[in-house]
């Protein structure tokens, strides 16, 4: 009850409604012939985009003092990447989504972190979270129905992409520096060149743990590949 007392009259600030108010001052004398119903739908999304951003601000503060800065920016990027086409249920109140949003982007990277988990039991997690996206995505409630099959099956096809891209991510950033010891890979720029075009975003970010030579290169290796993805889709769409 003190955590929703809080919470809910943090949601009622004097700040929020002076930024709300004066945001549709702004629209209403740029679009003078909206009516209250066009203004109340404006007012409802400013307080949906306020405590967003209060949220995600307030998250990357407390994940700063903690020491997981990097760790909840890249966990926050991927679940809104995957959020945007799996869908899913979302809270009731505001109260409920601050403490889910706290144990998913603050909670879980501290745990994983100070939790020495066996290799095989994160390669197990890793795999029954990807068979969950390829089963269950996208998941829409009632309020936001996936009616037409082929909006359902782009959805889909979307949520796999991402989530692939997560997982390679996360195998590389896991198990990278071992298979470069496997396979004797000690050049800096090889190192880079692979972590970058194997394992995208996550594997840059163990790249440059690594080493300012390794993560230079596989950020230069996510643009090459993403810049030759681009025109080489688009060729072959042109002939399919």
């Amino acid at each position: 009850m003190l955590c929703y007392s809080v919470i809910e009259r943090y949601g009622d600030t004097k700040m929020k409604q002076f930024i709300i108010n004066h945001s549709l001052q702004l629209v209403t004398d740029i679009y003078p012939d909206y009516d209250s119903s066009k203004l109340d739908e404006i007012r409802y999304g400013l307080e949906a985009i306020y405590l967003s951003l209060t949220k995600v601000v307030a998250i990357l503060l407390v994940s700063l003092l903690l020491g997981l800065f990097k760790e909840a920016v890249i966990l926050l990027f991927f679940f809104n990447g995957l959020r945007s086409f799996a869908f899913g249920i979302h809270a009731t109140k505001s109260w409920m989504c601050w403490i889910a949003s706290s144990l998913l982007f603050i909670g879980l990277p501290y745990v994983c972190l100070h939790l020495n988990m066996p290799l095989v039991i994160q390669y197990f997690i890793l795999a029954v979270t990807f068979i969950c996206f390829l089963l269950y995505a996208p998941a829409d409630t009632k309020k936001r129905p996936l009616v037409r099959k082929n909006r359902r099956i782009k959805f889909k096809l979307l949520t796999i992409t991402v989530a692939v891209i997560v997982v390679t991510g996360v195998l590389g950033n896991m198990a990278g520096t071992l298979v470069c010891k496997i396979f004797r890979i000690t050049e800096p720029i090889s190192k880079g060149l692979a972590f970058g075009s194997a394992s995208p975003a996550i594997g840059t970010a163990k790249a440059i743990e690594i080493g300012e030579v390794e993560g230079a290169m596989s950020s230069l290796a996510i643009a090459v590949s993403g810049i030759l993805t681009v025109v080489l889709a688009s060729v072959f769409a042109y002939f399919i």
